[in-house]
C-alpha cells in the first residue's frame, strides 16, 4: 500500500478518480465556438473538480499516477476513434498531475511514470488532433513539460513543426493566438539545448513569416520574431550561420516593403 493507504482506501479513491474524471470531461453539446451560461457554468465547476482531483493527487501520488497513465495510454493508443472529449480530458489530467509534482525529479526515477505518459503523448501527437480544445490542451501540456523535450531532444523538431502547423492552418483564431505564444515559451525553455535543429526550423520559421504572417494578430507576429531570434542566437549555432540566418528573414521582408 502507499503511505500507510490500506487496500480498501486506495479502491474508493480510485473509485472517486473515475467518477470525477467523467465529471470533469465536456459534454457532447458543449458548445466551444459561442459559449453561454450553461458553458460559462459548467468551466467554473471542472476548475473546481481539479482541485479535488488535485488534492486526490498529493495524497495518494503513486495511486494518482497509474490513474493518469491508464487514462492516457488508453486514449492515445485509440487516438483516431476516441471522442475529441475523451482526448482533451486525458490530456488534461497529465496536464494538471503536473502541478502537484515535482517534475524534474519525477522524470528522472527509474521506469517513471510520467515520463511514460508524456512521450505517450508526443508519440500519438495530439498537436494534429482537428479538435481546437484537443489543440489548447496538447500545446498547455507540452508547454509544462518542455524539460522532457530537453531529455529527449530528437522529439524537438516535430514538436516545434506541430506548433507552427496550428499558426500556419489553424481557422481559431484563439488556437493560433495560444500557439504563438506557448511556442515562444517552449523555445525559451529549450534555448540550451536546441542548436543542433536550428538550420531547419528557422527555414521553418522563415517560410511562416513570409507566407503566413496576414493571418497572425500583430502582437502574436512579435512573439514569432522573438521565438525565431532565440533559434538564430542559441548557443552553438556559429556567428557566420547566424548573419546567413538573419539575412535569410530580414532581405526579404525589406525588398517586400518596397
Amino acid at each position: 500500500t502507499e503511505g500507510g493507504l490500506d487496500g480498501e482506501l486506495q479502491g474508493q479513491l480510485l473509485q472517486l478518480l473515475g467518477v470525477l474524471k467523467g465529471k470533469v470531461t465536456f459534454k457532447q453539446d458543449f458548445d466551444f465556438e459561442s459559449p453561454g451560461e450553461d458553458e460559462e457554468f459548467f468551466l467554473e465547476y471542472r476548475r473546481e473538480a481539479f482541485i479535488t482531483v488535485k488534492n486526490i493527487f498529493r495524497f495518494a501520488p503513486d495511486l494518482g499516477q497509474a490513474f493518469v497513465l491508464q487514462s492516457v495510454s488508453q486514449v492515445m493508443s485509440r487516438l483516431d476513434c476516441a471522442s475529441p472529449a475523451e482526448v482533451e480530458c486525458a490530456i488534461t489530467l497529465v496536464y494538471e498531475l503536473g502541478e502537484t509534482l515535482n517534475i524534474e525529479s519525477e522524470l528522472n526515477k527509474p521506469d517513471s511514470s510520467l515520463m511514460t505518459m508524456i512521450t505517450c503523448i508526443l508519440s500519438a501527437n495530439p498537436l494534429g488532433h482537428p479538435h481546437p480544445a484537443v489543440q489548447k490542451a496538447a500545446m498547455e501540456t507540452l508547454n509544462r513539460f518542455s524539460c522532457v523535450l530537453r531529455m529527449r531532444n530528437a522529439t524537438i523538431p516535430g514538436v516545434v513543426r506541430a506548433f507552427l502547423q496550428l499558426i500556419a492552418d489553424s481557422a481559431d483564431a484563439s488556437v493560433r493566438s495560444r500557439a504563438c505564444y506557448l511556442l515562444l515559451k517552449v523555445i525559451k525553455a529549450l534555448r540550451g539545448c536546441i542548436s543542433a535543429h536550428t538550420e531547419s526550423l528557422v527555414e521553418s520559421m522563415r517560410v511562416l513569416l513570409l507566407t503566413d504572417a496576414p493571418r497572425v494578430e500583430q502582437d502574436n507576429i512579435l512573439q514569432l520574431y522573438e521565438a525565431t531570434g532565440l533559434l538564430i542566437a542559441a548557443e552553438g549555432v556559429t556567428p557566420q550561420d547566424k548573419t546567413r540566418h538573419l539575412s535569410g528573414i530580414v532581405i526579404p521582408i525589406v525588398e517586400a516593403s518596397y
